[in-house]
């Protein structure tokens, strides 16, 4: 019989989220202090900035324009030939390109060693292969993807076009019932580019990424449509055709694993494989996007095609032990203190972790936003790892301007592995002293609780790292005390296999100290 979980706050009432399998975060923190010069390049550029506004800009854009911002992906062999293709989404003029991980993942099945680019001149014909693109960043969670057109692919002294670019819609205002159209290159039915409508039938919750993970449908999304576009009734961009469950590797196939039929916690192979006629239904939201769009600008690319897991071997990879403080000792490398929360004006604000696992060598970027803004001046990227495969408090700092501080706002770390959005791990700089309370989270579940992870509500909606301390984990019927500061606050809560016990993606209002429960909802 199925049990679903909540979060109850005590003498709050119930808190109404209901619960899906927990997929684990990928490996979690590190850092490096952003004023050290070192050879590191900053995360973006002023020449390279795209437009990730969900309102103004461009007016509403016809069908026929939209066309001209969805490109063809072709995956080419050494020899030039192609392999395999997918759609993306032209959304910089620089030929910045948005699209689902797996469309420029070579594999079993689909070998290839760069990516392509094709365009129209006309919607009659089909799209004519002119550039080469690479890749600047990936998150495989979500399956999306950023390149960008670098070069011809025949030579030529001649400048890169400005290109066409599709505007961005905000995705978190499409409702049930809502007009949807998707534009893409499907691999069957024809070579030329198609469009088709429908209305959006629902939306798909996903562990670690919210309720809203994927806009569900009744539009018809054929294969090879991965990575295009679906807009809204004004032409606004607010998502990106992706596989239900996206393989890493090769081509989609017609039976695919949609949900956690067999309630272990996990949508996986082994849950009840649902056939879909070889066609996608679900978009994934434009906004999620947002993060790893701001990561891409301006950025080197990381290479050329994505390969799948496995050429940097990650999956032992853990970081542990989240803190900020407002410094550290330039002698130990160790936080000067621990802090929950700071006031606008403070020098700087440092994170710490510890960490297992990260084979030196592998590339990493750590980047920071404030209230989901990239703040290029804190970041850096391409930095090779060069600590150790294990240790204790990596720290990574956001100085102030002199004589100015850091102003108030959600403070989020954004790190990423090899190109891989890894986490994003939040501090709240307030403008006014706040309160500081204790927190019981109470485990009054039947299992044992090994990760609770906690972050400031913002706008990429991270839970961060798991807070409780290396090795400790909440049996049934115990609690365990954490510092939280007066604000909202969104929460993960999962068992020692890694799935899901309880969430609040929505967030939660910290006010007073009181105790939370993970609790049991009876059975209706």
């Amino acid at each position: 019989m199925a049990v679903g979980f909540v979060l109850l706050v005590a003498a709050v009432g119930l808190v109404g989220y209901l619960f899906t399998g927990f997929q684990e975060n990928a490996p979690s923190a590190l850092g490096i202090d952003a004023a050290q010069p070192a050879g590191n390049e900053s995360v973006a550029s002023p020449e390279a900035e795209l437009d990730l506004s969900t309102s103004g800009g461009p007016p509403p854009q016809s069908v026929e324009e939209l066309a001209r911002s969805t490109v063809q992906l072709i995956g080419l062999t050494s020899a030039g030939d192609p392999a395999c293709a997918g759609s993306g989404v032209l959304i910089g003029a620089d030929g910045t390109i948005l699209t689902n991980a797996h469309v420029v993942t070579s594999g079993p099945g689909c070998e290839f060693s760069s990516v392509g680019v094709a365009v129209i001149e006309n919607s009659g014909e089909p799209a004519k292969l002119q550039y080469r693109a690479e890749l600047l960043a990936v998150d495989r969670k979500l399956d999306l993807a950023v390149l960008r057109i670098v070069a011809y692919l025949t030579e030529t002294i001649e400048p890169l076009p400005e290109f066409s670019v599709a505007a961005l819609g905000d995705s978190d205002t499409v409702d049930l019932g809502d007009d949807i159209r998707i534009l893409g290159y499907p691999v069957i039915g024809g070579e030329t580019i198609t469009f088709t409508n429908g209305s959006v039938s629902g939306f798909t919750k996903q562990a670690g990424i919210g309720n809203r993970a994927l806009i569900k449908t009744d539009a018809t999304i054929a294969a090879g449509n991965s990575g295009g576009i679906a807009v809204d009734a004004d032409g606004r961009v607010v998502g990106i055709p992706t596989k239900a469950r996206a393989s890493e590797t090769g081509p989609a196939v017609d039976c695919r694993p949609l949900s956690d039929t067999n309630e272990d916690g996990r949508v996986d192979d082994e849950d009840i494989c649902v056939p879909v006629g070889g066609f996608l239904n679900g978009v994934r939201p434009i906004n999620l996007a947002k993060i790893l769009l701001q990561q891409a600008q301006g950025a080197d690319p990381i290479g050329t095609v994505l390969r799948p897991r496995g050429d940097v071997d990650l999956s032992n990879v853990t970081f542990s032990n989240p803190r900020f403080s407002l410094g550290k000792n330039d002698e130990t490398n160790q936080p000067i203190d621990i802090v929950t929360t700071a006031s606008a004006g403070i020098p700087e604000i440092c994170f710490f972790a510890d960490w297992q696992g990260v084979p030196d060598g592998t590339v990493w970027d750590g980047v920071w936003y404030v209230d989901g803004e990239l703040a290029p001046r804190l970041g850096f990227t391409d930095i090779t790892w060069a600590n150790g495969e294990s240790g204790e408090n990596f720290w990574l700092c956001a100085p102030g301007l002199e004589g100015d501080g850091l102003p108030a706002g959600i403070y989020e770390i954004g790190f990423f592995l090899e190109g891989e959005v890894v986490f994003a791990e939040g501090f709240e700089i307030v403008e006014d002293e706040v309160d500081v309370h204790t927190i019981d989270w109470s485990n009054n579940t039947d299992v044992e609780v090994c990760g609770l992870a906690i972050n400031p509500l913002a706008e990429s909606g991270q839970t961060g790292l798991n807070e409780l301390e290396p090795g400790d984990s909440i049996p049934p019927g115990e609690s365990r005390p954490l510092e939280l500061a007066t604000g909202r606050v969104v929460v993960e809560a999962y068992d020692c296999l890694g799935r899901l016990v309880a969430d609040a993606y929505d967030g939660l209002d910290i006010e007073q100290s009181t105790t939370l429960l993970i609790g049991l909802e009876p059975e209706g």
